[in-house]
């Protein structure tokens, strides 16, 4: 099938094509019989015998707007109240329907047969995640809630961090740090159990994530460069040297594991998954002309401790984060699930992938940027969400952390700090605030005349702050346009210089937790649809990586015998491109 489906930049579509079908053939029948019902205007496109281009009307497609309103699960989750009224610090006062993070119009549900986890820690989240419990999300992280009693049945909750500091293990141990060959022969498991940190699981319904981010272990040629590396040995002594360093390395993961395990838990994973790759590395390969889709036979990582790391786990959690206010974004994290899952495939029995997705912006380095933490489109995040599971993912996590702010109020326009991918760095006197727009509105720059025409400041377009009167009220800043210059300055002379009253500009500033809308709003498409994409085979089209690389319209397709499901994305749509 040749280029099968052609949009005219929809922000994120479905369509579903059929091949003829063989009578008594199993074809998900009853999935689209509902569809049929509940959606007007869905339909199934028959998919003609012979080879050639299938041109699918824009109005064909399914989109999220089709779903407002519609009755998405038939015994839709339901939230009881909790016991007590919850803590002011730790919820939000937003009327039904009106918080930044609900889905419009996207009625109660939840996938039955994908996970999806729903990681959002801190203060006035409380009523946040309890939305979450009944829109897609049967795993919850509680954070410091006291009473669980009032979730929908079958919710599952989530114990998450790290209860072992390798680098103090190992100088509490008398182990120079990195030095893992040290490590293989220590029973790591009992120690981590006689040191009491190990968690116990509240109850059944508990699941466990490990946040393992201690430094990896070096490739075979820099440890073969090391002083205490045997370089006198014999080959065979070399090698297993080679292999007790990896074996070492790879306890450090598996070993918490297992201790988890022995104190309950039936399901651990670990957060990240160092085999994959990342944003440079993948454009590496392109620019060399590669596929992007690692060889398991010889990808280093993965024969050395990554395949033992995985089949160790319960679950995996890739961390698959953006770091770039970037019409790429979507691309990146199938490209880069594309590479895990060659790899996961590979064994006799796959674990599930679960990955990892941050509604924020990592920023990249460690340096600030005007685009550290801003949040993602909503339509980027619900492209995300949705074309995760056209990747053969087991479900989906969305992680994020308000610590003691609120996320669900516009962000302050001064700030104490700037923000970096590895923590607030304190400015003297405080720094304007880069705050980004929810509503487009219209202002002459500053001096300008009467009668100058008003400059047109989009959605998503992000104001670098400069000042602010607190006896006046008036906030000056700078636009930075993001859909023209995402790698911009935060500052530039050139530009213009904008001033509104505080009051007129803070309601119009979008709160960091907008993008769980979206991401509600992709898993509410793919519940549409779920039975398909679980049951269904990835087909690619089109590399992830090409893709990716060249910021092409995206195109992605999973095949349940004679059903074609195809998902589409043109991330220019957003940002003022042409139709393509």
């Amino acid at each position: 099938m040749r280029n099968p489906f052609l949009l005219a930049a929809l922000p994120l579509a479905l369509a579903l094509l059929a091949a003829p079908r063989t009578p008594g053939q199993d074809d998900a029948s009853a999935v689209l019989t509902a569809l049929e019902r509940k959606v007007a205007g869905f339909r199934v496109l028959p998919l003609p015998r012979a080879a050639g281009e299938v041109r699918l009307p824009a109005e064909a497609a399914l989109t999220i707007d089709d779903l407002r309103g519609v009755v998405l699960d038939d015994a839709p989750p339901v939230l009881g109240q909790p016991a007590k009224p919850h803590d002011p610090h730790q919820t939000d006062d937003f009327p039904p329907g009106q918080a930044p993070y609900e889905a419009r119009d996207i009625l109660p549900f939840r996938l039955r047969e994908f996970t999806c986890e729903f990681n959002y820690g801190g203060w006035h989240n409380f009523k946040m995640i309890e939305y979450a419990s009944c829109h897609g999300f049967s795993v919850i992280y509680p954070y410091i809630m006291p009473d669980l009693s009032h979730f929908p049945a079958g919710t599952k909750f989530l114990q998450w961090g790290s209860f072992v500091d390798w680098h103090r293990f190992f100088a509490d141990h008398g182990l120079p740090w990195g030095r893992f060959d040290l490590l293989a022969d220590l029973d790591v498991v009992g120690l981590l159990l006689d040191s009491g940190t190990v968690w116990e699981p509240r109850g059944p319904d508990w699941i466990a994530m490990l946040d393992l981010e201690h430094e990896g272990p070096l490739s075979p040629e820099q440890l073969r460069a090391q002083e205490w590396y045997p370089r006198d040995g014999s080959p065979e002594e070399r090698m297993a040297f080679e292999d007790k360093y990896y074996r070492g390395y790879l306890m450090t993961n598996v070993a918490p594991i297992e201790a988890l395990r022995r104190k309950g838990f039936t399901s651990v994973g670990v957060y990240p998954q160092g085999y994959g790759s990342g944003w440079f590395a993948l454009l590496g390969l392109y620019e060399k002309g590669l596929s992007g889709i690692p060889d398991p036979h010889t990808h280093w990582p993965w024969l050395r401790w990554g395949r033992d790391f995985v089949e160790a786990q319960d679950v995996l959690y890739p961390d698959v984060y953006v770091y770039y206010w970037s019409p790429q974004n979507v691309a990146y994290t199938i490209a880069r699930l594309d590479f895990d899952r060659a790899l996961v495939n590979s064994l006799a029995n796959p674990k599930p992938i679960r990955p990892y997705f941050w509604p924020l912006l990592h920023g990249g380095d460690a340096s600030y940027h005007w685009w550290n933490q801003q949040p993602l489109p909503n339509e980027d995040i619900r492209a995300i969400f949705t074309f995760a599971f056209f990747c053969g993912v087991d479900g989906v996590v969305l992680w994020n952390w308000s610590d003691v702010g609120n996320h669900h109020v516009p962000p302050p326009l001064w700030r104490a700090a700037q923000t970096t991918a590895v923590g607030d760095v304190p400015v003297e006197g405080g720094t304007g605030g880069d705050v980004m727009l929810r509503e487009p509105i219209q202002l002459r720059p500053e001096g300008s005349p009467d009668d100058a025409p008003l400059v047109t400041l989009n959605r998503y377009d992000v104001l670098a702050i400069t000042s602010v009167d607190e006896a006046t009220g008036l906030v000056r800043f700078q636009r930075i346009d993001t859909a023209r210059e995402p790698f911009g300055p935060r500052l530039d002379p050139a530009r213009p210089t904008f001033v509104m009253h505080r009051d007129e500009l803070v309601p119009r500033l979008r709160p960091l937790s907008e993008p769980v809308a979206g991401a509600i709003e992709g898993l509410a498409l793919i519940k549409a649809l779920e039975p398909i994409l679980r049951r269904g085979e990835v087909k690619v089209d089109v590399p992830a990586l090409k893709q990716f690389a060249e910021t092409l319209p995206i195109v992605r397709r999973v095949k349940l015998q004679d059903l074609h499901l195809i998902a589409t994305y043109d991330p220019l749509a957003i940002r003022g491109g042409e139709k393509r």
